[in-house]
């Protein structure tokens, strides 16, 4: 709460002065509270909304949201017991670099007011995920010759640590890739292509 400090001078009479100093101050024994942390990626790639932050993120760079109540600055690190890291001045939006290596990542943080109140550890993970999917190998169902307009295709699965989002497929003329007559995305591993209308089926 709020304290005034009064000091009146009196003399030897009993006189005292009509304007005494004063000084005013708080004392705040509460820590900071409502505190939030969640990371958000910076990549253009695909990237999942979750709670609080996202799921996937493709670059190490990331941005992290924080957010407490009557706190003045925010000590954050990569490992739990802060062994790195340093108190610094709260900012909502802070650039931050996550440990090298895909796999789960998470970041810890805790806060502290004006008075050194601490409030309690808080932490929000992410998957980093910077490597491209292992190429997929190639079944054309019908064999290597046609005379069918349409065409089935299918492959094998790909996995990926973050999922797969779907698989890009393209249909030419030849094997450069000069003259291609489809392009398009299907979220299955097979597909029915029309030499003349594109993907008719997938999955």
């Amino acid at each position: 709460g709020s304290y005034t400090f009064y000091v009146r001078v009196r003399d030897a009479q009993g006189n005292e002065d009509d304007s005494p100093a004063s000084f005013t101050f708080v004392v705040d024994t509460a820590p900071p509270t409502d505190i939030n942390l969640s990371i958000r990626g910076l990549s253009s790639q695909r990237r999942i909304e979750i709670s609080g932050g996202d799921a996937y993120t493709a670059s190490r760079t990331v941005e992290l949201q924080l957010q407490a109540t009557d706190a003045a600055d925010v000590w954050l690190s990569n490992d739990p017991d802060f062994s790195t890291g340093t108190w610094e001045p709260l900012d909502p939006i802070r650039r931050w670099e996550l440990r090298e290596g895909d796999g789960n990542k998470t970041v810890w943080g805790k806060f502290r007011d004006a008075a050194g109140n601490l409030s309690a550890v808080i932490s929000a993970s992410i998957l980093l995920d910077s490597t491209p999917p292992e190429p997929v190998s190639r079944v054309f169902d019908e064999g290597e010759q046609s005379q069918s307009s349409a065409l089935n295709f299918h492959w094998d699965a790909a996995t990926d640590l973050s999922g797969i989002q779907g698989y890009h497929v393209q249909l030419a003329r030849d094997p450069e890739f000069r003259t291609v007559i489809y392009e398009g995305t299907v979220n299955e591993n097979r597909v029915q292509v029309s030499k003349t209308q594109g993907v008719t089926r997938s999955g």
